[in-house]
């Protein structure tokens, strides 16, 4: 047997493939060229990082925090949060008018 692509062209479904594969990792570079994609996926990641120390608290602790208190971490979080996608809107509306 010969190694893929040495003897034979690509049939037309592995063309398809990699097409499709290109236009996929062009449309995620697009995404995240911009500022305002940059900023989304920092935005998730906060949370993510967010949600993980609260499980990893959950299960150290569990008698660590009381529920007053992780109410508040949790809305305080939240407000925060909702402030950054604010910005990042503001932002995003800004650079529109500057087109």
């Amino acid at each position: 047997m010969t190694p893929r692509g040495v003897d034979r062209p690509a049939t037309a479904a592995e063309v398809g493939t990699v097409l499709s594969l290109v236009a996929k990792a062009s449309a995620m570079r697009e995404r995240f060229d911009s500022d305002v994609g940059f900023y989304v996926a920092v935005g998730a990641f906060t949370i993510a990082v967010f949600v993980v120390a609260l499980i990893i608290l959950a299960v150290l602790a569990p008698a660590g925090i009381g529920a007053r208190e992780l109410g508040g971490l949790v809305v305080g979080f939240l407000l925060f949060m909702l402030v950054y996608f604010v910005s990042v809107t503001v932002h995003q509306l800004e650079e529109r008018e500057e087109v």
